[in-house]
């Protein structure tokens, strides 16, 4: 097989396609949902004939979303940002509507509690707690007014998530500074203002390059305390509602606290486990941490802050043990490195991996991203699709991520669309052979 069985996804989406998409989704649900309930009688429900179709419903909510979402990580139209943002809060009310239904918990609730439960199989009983758990978590048990404030903070928590995160994907600001406040970090490719300034862009890869290699210390911490509080207008309030409403909503199901609520399903089980964990590390780590410090401390004479950390372990690494992290990612460019990632993945999991030229405009968000073809290293078999997109930009999410966008799905005799698999980075743009570089070793 030389070629895919299905075509490169399309991203050319206009805001008002993406809410008609939304509306269909969501219809699907509803309707899936409904079917569900209405063709299953109380005294003859299983597994077979409520979880599994449960599970799919689950399946077309999470294979339908992050096509939806990957727009307000990537577009560069704020219109499509905005209208993504809309639509993943109308598709995350209708899956939570979903495990709200009371006549669908009914169902759920009659085969958790069948001894015919005991007779699934490892995977499918794990299957049937999560879906129960989901029920209880949604506030299903409670009545009255106590379970109308319930369904209420959850549907706010959802409107105040996409609030958070799309400010993060505002401009993050900028400082200006001389040439003099700059030495030791490449100029290359920053803006000059009217007053011979350097406009100075509060993006990670920058950042990064100001605290581990900027000689002047005011500028270091000028840069690393406006680093820790971008959005911070914006954002604190939200993330303080969202941790009332969180704790408020824990007390209602009867929990002592939100941790406590999510913890039980998790390993470490408890608030209380993750605090004896973290203690028993930070003891083993302490006097290593501290006689570290101490070596540092000795290159200043001023007490050792934050902001110096970076610079002055970059200082340590090039004096005591001859690494100077900027000539070292001379041999690192970005792309470069990327392309050696994947042939390492290549030899680890056998597979095939072929950058795509040519590629369709419909079929990419941006000219930076690059778009491969996974396969089986004897090309048998088609795995999916990789897209990815490392330089920053306005209006693309802040930060590394991935997102599987279709993920991996088995289905008898549907038409499934092949997975597809987005990665982001945010590398400093390459301006020069050795600008290219500086700040590259971020690429880990």
């Amino acid at each position: 097989m030389d070629a895919p069985p299905t075509s490169l996804p399309t991203v050319d989406i206009t805001p008002s396609a993406l809410l008609q998409s939304t509306e269909d989704i969501v219809n699907r649900i509803q309707n899936s949902t409904a079917n569900l309930v209405d063709s299953a009688s109380p005294q003859q429900v299983n597994f077979d004939n409520t979880i599994r179709p449960l599970a799919k419903i689950d399946n077309d909510v999470k294979s339908s979303v992050q096509y939806i979402a990957l727009f307000q990580a990537v577009s560069l139209s704020s219109e499509l940002r905005g209208a993504s943002s809309t639509a993943v809060s109308i598709i995350d009310k209708a899956y939570l509507a979903i495990f709200q239904h009371e006549g669908l918990f009914g169902l759920v609730d009659t085969v958790y509690r069948s001894p015919s439960c005991l007779q699934v199989d490892e995977e499918d009983s794990r299957l049937l707690d999560r879906f129960h758990r989901m029920f209880v978590d949604n506030g299903i048990q409670l009545v009255g007014s106590v379970r109308e404030r319930y369904s209420w903070i959850s549907r706010c928590l959802i409107d105040l998530r996409i609030a958070f995160m799309d400010n993060l994907r505002n401009d993050p600001g900028c400082v200006w500074k001389t040439k003099y406040e700059l030495e030791g970090v490449s100029l290359a490719g920053l803006e000059i203002g009217s007053d011979s300034r350097y406009r100075i862009p509060l993006t990670r890869p920058i950042i990064g390059s100001i605290l581990g290699n900027c000689r002047d210390a005011n500028t270091r911490a000028e840069t690393f305390l406006k680093s820790q509080t971008l959005y911070q207008e914006k954002n604190v309030p939200i993330f303080r509602e969202i941790m009332i409403l969180r704790n408020e909503a824990a007390r209602l199901l009867g929990f002592s606290s939100f941790a406590t609520q999510k913890l039980r399903s998790q390993l470490v089980k408890s608030p209380n486990k993750v605090s004896s964990l973290l203690n028993e590390i930070s003891l083993a780590l302490q006097q290593l941490a501290q006689q570290e410090v101490r070596i540092l401390q000795q290159r200043l004479d001023t007490p050792l802050r934050l902001s110096d950390f970076d610079f002055y372990h970059n200082q340590m690494l090039r004096k005591e043990y001859y690494i100077g992290q900027e000539l070292l990612a001379e041999y690192f460019p970005g792309e470069v490195t990327v392309r050696h990632m994947l042939d390492i993945f290549e030899t680890l999991f056998a597979l095939a991996i072929k950058e795509l030229d040519e590629i369709p405009q419909n079929c990419k968000w941006h000219p930076d991203v690059t778009v491969y073809e996974a396969w089986e290293a004897n090309k048998s078999v088609f795995i999916g699709y990789l897209d990815i997109d490392i330089y920053p930009r306005p209006g693309k999410y802040n930060h590394a991520a991935n997102f599987n966008i279709y993920p991996v799905q088995m289905g008898s005799g549907l038409l499934l669309p092949q997975p597809w698999y987005v990665m982001f980075k945010d590398l400093r743009w390459p301006t020069g052979p050795s600008a290219a570089s500086r700040s590259d070793y971020n690429i880990s």
